[in-house]
């Protein structure tokens, strides 16, 4: 691992992993800002002049450990993230009817998709813990292609139209329910005022 190898590694792997992840979930999860400035941390100590070679090619390595994790904490985070909203159509289904734009058979086929292939990404990564971490990053990838292929045809305002249709609705039913009430709660008091 050579500072080059470094830096290309996070403008490449890290960099969209990471704008992907924020621009999503709108915050910069604490998770991925620990480490962060613990890489940042091991670059700093890199560059230090008081340190012998040795110990600079061991803080590097460090850094590259903090940042691959950083990585694929991002693409899980990010998993998870748009597991969330999916989930919210995937098991509506009237949302899957008035708020998608590819047909129902295939949201479902590639929601399908997108849960198999995170864990088909978590299986691998497991695999190589301690051995190869970034194993699993292409998987991961996949992944979260998937899961943008699915939300990009999630039609926001029709999903947006049918809550509110759906809260008015349950509006006009409470109100219903409350009228029924008092006028059947009116019209017992006058059957029953004879007898009283």
């Amino acid at each position: 691992m050579d500072i080059e190898s470094f830096f290309q590694f996070y403008r490449v792997e890290f960099l969209p992993a990471y704008a992907d992840l924020v621009s999503f979930v709108l915050k910069k999860p604490k998770q991925i800002l620990t480490e962060i400035e613990n890489t940042f941390s091991h670059v700093a100590q890199y560059f230090n002049p008081t340190l012998n070679s040795e110990v600079k090619e061991e803080n590097l390595k460090k850094a590259h450990d903090h940042l691959q994790r950083a990585t694929l904490d991002c693409y899980k985070l990010l998993w998870t993230q748009m597991d969330k909203e999916l989930k919210k159509i995937y098991f509506d289904d009237k949302a899957r009817i008035f708020a998608i734009n590819i047909r129902e058979d295939v949201f479902l086929k590639k929601f399908d998709d997108f849960r198999t292939q995170a864990k088909n990404a978590r299986i691998e990564e497991i695999k190589n813990v301690g051995l190869n971490p970034l194993s699993a990053l292409d998987k991961y990838k996949e992944t979260i292609k998937t899961g943008k292929y699915l939300l990009s045809n999630v039609d926001k305002n029709k999903l947006s139209k049918l809550n509110t249709f759906r809260a008015v609705i349950t509006t006009k039913e409470s109100i219903i329910s409350i009228a029924i009430g008092v006028v059947s709660g009116f019209i017992a008091g006058l059957l029953t005022a004879p007898f009283l």
